[in-house]
């Protein structure tokens, strides 16, 4: 009993440091023995663990290369579908290009995945598919590759400018223009068009050699076709030449083409079974994996229960020495801190050990004291800060909303005429820029009316420049009540306007014109009494361009001009006087 007494007043006196040295020294046998375990049972985890991370990379890689082509594939789609609408440069800017680098990815992600194989520990099955491998790399290769030559293919044959269709279509209509004035050759320039565009429709190679026997016709019939001058006949039989040797070429160019689309069918084909039995090899290669860990584990698992067990004995006695020389001083210190946490800042721990815990129950009064000098000062200066941040914060709102009015009030001025409230010339081009891409690809009819007010030069000089300004308000507001909704009128400059009039065809436009003028001569404007416009009236045709369309309605408000002012003019309609057939 003695010799238990003195060692309990010993290890009382002992430092925190000696006491834990001494618990812990008795644990660390115990940790050592759970170790060795644990360390081989980490070896043959390790190995499965390789294996599995092997053979979930390769399964990755294939789904990425998977991934890849099919991008590849989307964008090639897409490229087909859109280029018609975007153009050539465009379409390969944003389909063609992309397509090339995910098809460069792809490639690389083949030869990595072959490297992964060779170097992994993974089974003898999924190392020999190795030649699948290499064959998924020539596939992925051989498709980009047939990707570029269609690519190539379809620009020769449907390039906006120097396409075989664009080449084609610019000499049907030279050739047209030749003819005209010889009935019999133009029946057969006429028949040898149709042919051809029935081709083009059907892709049907009879109808293309029709077309091209008909023109062997219409060459032979040039020679002795009344109505033309040598010069005319030997133009037009050039031009047919031309045009024979473009249409010669069209189908040779689409056989090639469907050619290689079913080449690249067949690289798809070659392709998805091969990533199929990788994957499915990956996933066998995962789940042997897996049945070895979970063996390794229930053996070492049952090991380190065992060893567990016994180190739990020794724990429990080292528990009961430090419970006896340390919590409880530990405890009284933390009730302390926990009163220190409520914000009970008055409270002052109260342990007296000449240990460590003494020390550190000095240490927390100290710090106690500095707090509440600290907290003092931290929340006047919060509540300044507060009231500086609320401020400022208060400024910068009335900034962002003075500066989203001017952005709106600057949206509007760029895009209207600041006198007459009607669209400026920018919205103008904008309007017609869009309504001849609309027209172009959806083939809807769209007309401009573009007036003149008659003699306003008269009417600045006479009464002022106030006055013509009120004029052009007043013919602005005219304009805004007359034109229907989907119209868009707007200033064309001086005292021009333009009044642009989606899906509508020439014979409704001109009778809108005609209406505009006579609520024009029977309008009293004020001061000035009675004013007149001219009127030029032009409809889109295939071909034109924004320019070409406003100089054609320019040219019919020209004539409205030479014709006595105060008349609309249509455009085209010279042309149908003189020529009536």
């Amino acid at each position: 009993m003695k010799g238990l007494d003195a060692i309990s007043r010993r290890w009382r006196n002992l430092s925190i440091s000696v006491k834990f040295g001494c618990a812990f020294s008795l644990l660390f046998g115990l940790l050592a023995l759970e170790a060795l375990v644990g360390y081989g049972a980490l070896r043959v985890v390790l190995q499965a663990e390789s294996a599995i991370l092997a053979s979930v990379e390769i399964r990755q890689r294939v789904f990425e290369m998977d991934g890849e082509l099919e991008k590849a594939r989307r964008l090639h789609r897409d490229f087909f579908l859109r280029y018609p609408e975007i153009g050539f440069a465009k379409a390969h800017e944003q389909y063609f290009l992309p397509a090339k680098a995910v098809i460069a990815r792809v490639v690389a992600l083949s030869e990595d995945l072959g490297q992964i194989v060779e170097a992994s520990n993974v089974s003898v099955t999924l190392r020999e598919r190795n030649k699948d491998i290499a064959l998924y790399l020539s596939s992925a290769q051989r498709f980009g590759d047939i990707f570029e030559e269609i690519v190539t293919q379809v620009t020769v044959m449907a390039a906006p400018e120097s396409g075989l269709l664009a080449q084609l279509e610019r000499l049907d209509d030279r050739l047209g223009d030749r003819l005209r004035g010889s009935t019999g050759v133009s029946l057969l320039f006429l028949e040898m068009g149709r042919h051809a565009h029935e081709y083009l429709i059907t892709r049907q190679r009879p109808h293309m050699q029709t077309a091209l026997n008909v023109g062997f016709n219409l060459d032979q019939a040039l020679g002795t076709a009344p109505g033309l001058t040598p010069a005319r006949r030997e133009d037009a039989r050039r031009l047919l030449g031309e045009y024979l040797a473009v249409a010669r070429r069209i189908p040779d160019v689409d056989v090639k083409i469907r050619g290689l689309f079913n080449d690249f069918a067949l690289q798809a084909l070659a392709v998805d079974p091969i990533s199929r039995d990788l994957k499915a090899l990956a996933a066998i290669e995962v789940d042997r994996a897996r049945g070895r860990i979970t063996g390794v584990s229930r053996v070492a698992s049952v090991t380190i229960v065992a060893t567990a067990l016994t180190g739990l004995g020794f724990a429990l006695v080292v528990a009961l020495l430090i419970h006896a020389t340390v919590t409880r001083k530990i405890v009284a210190l933390t009730q302390a801190a926990a009163q220190l946490r409520a914000d009970a800042l008055e409270v002052r721990p109260q342990t007296t050990a000449g240990d460590e815990i003494g020390v550190l129950a000095a240490t927390f009064r100290d710090m106690v004291a500095r707090m509440q000098d600290l907290v003092a000062n931290l929340e006047s200066k919060v509540a300044q800060r507060t009231e500086e941040l609320a401020a400022t914060n208060d400024k910068l709102e009335q900034a962002v909303r003075e500066l989203d009015e001017k952005n709106q009030a600057l949206e509007v001025l760029t895009r209207t005429d600041r006198l007459t409230g009607l669209a400026n010339r920018r919205r103008l081009e904008e309007a017609l820029q869009t309504e001849v891409l609309r027209a172009r690809r959806y083939g809807k009819p769209f007309s401009v009316i573009l007036l003149d007010i008659d003699h306003f030069k008269d009417v600045n000089d006479k009464f002022g420049h106030q006055v013509g300004d009120s004029v052009l308000i007043a013919i602005a507001g005219l304009l805004t009540r007359t034109a229907r909704e989907t119209d868009v009128a707007g200033r064309y400059g001086g005292e021009e306007f333009l009044l642009v009039c989606p899906e509508t065809e020439l014979t409704v436009v001109a009778a809108l014109a005609e209406r505009l003028r006579t609520e024009f001569t029977t309008t009293d404007f004020p001061l000035v009494g009675r004013v007149t416009s001219s009127f030029g009236v032009a409809e889109f045709t295939r071909g034109d361009s924004v320019k070409s369309l406003v100089e054609r309605a320019d040219q019919a408000l020209y004539r409205a001009k030479n014709s006595g002012r105060n008349c609309v003019e249509v455009d085209g309609e010279n042309d149908r006087e003189n020529n009536p057939a």
